[in-house]
């Protein structure tokens, strides 16, 4: 071996241990200081809300699917007896499937939990791995990774249990990729190789995150073009786009009958699924931090009060001394085309999830923002700009690393600067109190005494039907064994969004001519029982009386069987 040979090995050799103890630290944070002490990883979850519960229906529902033949985005066990297009959901297929192993070995509660573990420090070390490539220096690549991987915008998600969100790894691994071969480290067809795999992997589990991926990688193309001053930087950069093309038609034909169902298959939402005017940033946030940031304790809690109180977006927190380093990178950097870049770009980002009109303090001024123009695109305008915040906190990690790695700043005003941006983003610790989300299965569920009182693949109407209830986690704690009609994976089809009795079955409150409604809504649906938990019941009194059925009381749950009873699905003999 040759001198030069013998020092690429070197080299080589301390990048991967640089690397491997970067990813420690990252992990090692994130047990420490988001998961609490004694955390019963297989029966409770991470995250403040209900949301992680359909998760664990998309854990189980996969590798069901497949076992049995099924389509999997068609699903019949649920929104019974039509099924429900599950491309419109936010499934993720690329999880389910990964985690197959875990979930049949110990259940998805700990593939769930592993995952929400890993994500944001696989999110920080892929940043850093970005910011390793650009800088070359290790501390200000690792400070950097930080401020990606445990921004306030993963951290949002996290608590909110957005698991199709808040794994964003694989937007820091294409930019990576994408620097490693403009630099000449990678070859053309190894760039669409990795790039292609990165996009699929990041389609499954993410449509929305994978629409925003190039759609964001659009925007600064073009920004490199317009700053670029050099011919063959702009000749690389067309080469780059061409070669990201290739692997992004590779992925959509590879993903093709998904983006068929998704295009022209049934459940096809009419207009924007959730509207952009009530997903986007309010401009006080920039500075302001949420309740889950370390800063707040409780003290803003007035001022907090002024502005959207919906955890994710509240994701536009950067904190003043990364707006100062903002600032100071503009002044430093301002002239050379690099900096243009970077700065551009985060400027950019930061607009566009300000989303359509400006909001300052919870209130929309009469002030139109760049995202008013693609709220009208079609794919796009379902992308929520509140979420853009992802590649903000990219850009501004990047433009951290830079800053602290090369500026003629003092190493003092550096050290400070960048120990204030980890302090001004710590989460709030008090939030791991709020990991409450636990089985809660009742007897009935988990012993299968289903079994003696329902028919296999029978339709099941489990109140409440919407967010207020665990009617597909208590379905995939059975394992599909009967059909559910209705379900909660997010918002329900626009086919029964206007059914008075499935709005009744959903909120609980009392609208229309129920009673003369729900007999033959129960007839059309085919159901066989209706379930209930008896403390539930109360809330839905009103409704559940217009059955006309003596409910039977068992282990903590009243069951209704409709007589005649709906016609079973599948031959296992009758109910016991």
């Amino acid at each position: 071996m040759d001198e030069h040979s013998s020092n690429s090995a070197k080299k080589g050799t301390k990048f991967g241990l640089m690397a491997g103890v970067a990813l420690g630290l990252y992990l090692l944070y994130n047990a420490i200081f988001l998961i609490p002490l004694h955390f019963d990883i297989t029966h409770r979850l991470i995250g403040a809300t209900k949301d992680p519960l359909q998760w664990i229906w998309f854990f189980k529902w996969f590798p069901y699917a497949l076992m049995h033949g099924l389509n999997p985005f068609i699903s019949p066990v649920i929104w019974a007896p039509r099924g429900l297009n599950l491309t419109w959901t936010t499934c993720t297929p690329a999880l389910a499937i990964l985690c197959w192993p875990i979930t049949a070995l110990w259940g998805p509660f700990v593939s769930y939990n592993l995952v929400a573990l890993i994500a944001p420090a696989l999110g920080a070390w892929m940043a850093y791995l970005v910011c390793r490539e650009i800088t070359g220096r290790f501390f200000p690549s690792l400070l950097s990774g930080w401020l990606f991987g445990f921004s306030s915008y993963e951290i949002g998600q996290l608590a909110s249990g957005h698991i199709n969100l808040f794994v964003t790894w694989p937007a820091p691994l294409l930019l990576w990729l994408a620097v490693r071969w403009y630099k000449g480290k990678i070859k053309d067809w190894q760039f669409i190789t990795a790039a292609a795999a990165a996009l699929l992997l990041l389609f499954g589990i993410s449509v929305e995150v994978f629409t925003t991926t190039i759609f964001s990688a659009i925007l600064v193309a073009v920004i490199a073009f317009g700053v670029l001053r050099a011919p063959s930087s702009r000749d690389k950069l067309l080469r780059l786009a061409t070669l990201s093309a290739v692997a992004t038609v590779a992925v959509a034909v590879i993903a093709s009958p998904y983006l068929w169902l998704m295009l022209f298959g049934p459940d096809h939402p009419h207009g924007p699924i959730w509207p952009a005017s009530k997903c986007s940033i309010d401009l006080a946030n920039l500075l302001v931090p949420s309740r889950w940031t370390w800063l707040d304790g409780g003290a803003l809690e007035i001022l907090l009060g002024a502005f959207s109180r919906n955890i994710p977006q509240q994701g536009g927190y950067i904190g003043l001394p990364i707006l100062i380093l903002w600032i100071l990178f503009i002044k430093d950097y301002r002239c050379r085309d690099t900096g243009k870049l970077i700065a551009g770009s985060a400027a950019v980002f930061m607009l566009l999830s300000l989303g359509p009109w400006l909001i300052v303090l919870n209130h929309r001024l009469p002030v139109p923002m760049p995202w008013w123009i693609f709220n009208h695109l079609p794919l796009i305008q379902d992308a929520l700009p509140a979420r853009l915040t992802l590649y903000l906190s990219l850009a501004s990690a990047v433009m951290a690393a830079v800053w602290l790695a090369d500026a003629p700043a003092n190493w003092r005003l550096k050290l400070a600067l960048g120990t204030a941006c980890i302090l001004f983003l710590l989460p709030n610790f008090s939030l791991l109190r709020l990991w409450r989300i636990h089985s809660e299965v009742p007897a009935f569920f988990k012993n299968k005494v289903y079994t003696q009182y329902l028919y296999r693949n029978e339709n099941v109407l489990l109140l409440p039907v919407g967010w207020k209830g665990r009617n597909v986690f208590w379905q995939a704690e059975s394992n599909f064994y009967f059909r559910i009609a209705g379900g909660y994976l997010g918002p329900p089809p626009p086919r029964m969004m206007q059914n008075p009795v499935m709005h009744a079955c959903m909120y609980g409150g009392q609208t229309g001519d129920i009673a003369n409604q729900i007999w033959p809504f129960i007839r059309h649906a085919h159901i066989g029982a209706v379930i209930i938990s008896a403390s539930d019941a109360g809330s839905f009194q009103w409704l559940l009386s217009c059955l006309h059925v003596h409910p039977i009381t068992i282990q903590g749950l009243k069951l209704y069987l409709i007589q005649p009873r709906a016609q079973a699905h599948s031959a296992h003999g009758p109910r016991r």
